[in-house]
């Protein structure tokens, strides 16, 4: 009986001595609309390339789909790639079903358009 006391009271104090678990708030659904301004979601990955053209995203889109690296290399070649950044502050210039076009607004690449999915913004 002494023993399981024992054991309960230090179970007790480790309880005791842990942070509260974080908390995340729900991420709002972006509804994508041309000239609303949203941020880039990338969240882990502190910069990443995003296509300037509509062609190097979906050769890009359809590597990835079918597994082959060599249409994704392909993608590199038939577009010019830009830098974004997680958090970097975007326009969206035009949608078009489950792509959309962004102006980035801040950054190296300030004023240059390039094309990402929607998950990939997030509310400003």
């Amino acid at each position: 009986m002494v023993v399981v006391l024992w054991w309960l009271l230090i179970g007790g104090a480790v309880a005791l001595s842990l942070p509260p678990p974080a908390r995340s708030a729900a991420p709002r659904p972006l509804i994508a609309a041309p000239g609303q301004t949203a941020r880039i979601q990338q969240p882990g990955m502190p910069s990443w390339p995003i296509p300037v053209s509509r062609v190097g995203f979906d050769a890009f889109q359809r590597g990835v789909r079918e597994g082959d690296e060599a249409v994704m290399d392909e993608a590199f070649q038939v577009s010019e790639w830009i830098e974004a950044a997680h958090g970097q502050r975007v326009r969206i210039v035009a949608v078009d079903g489950d792509v959309i076009q962004i102006e980035l607004l801040e950054g190296t690449y300030a004023g240059r358009r390039a094309w990402v999915k929607p998950w990939n913004l997030g509310g400003p």
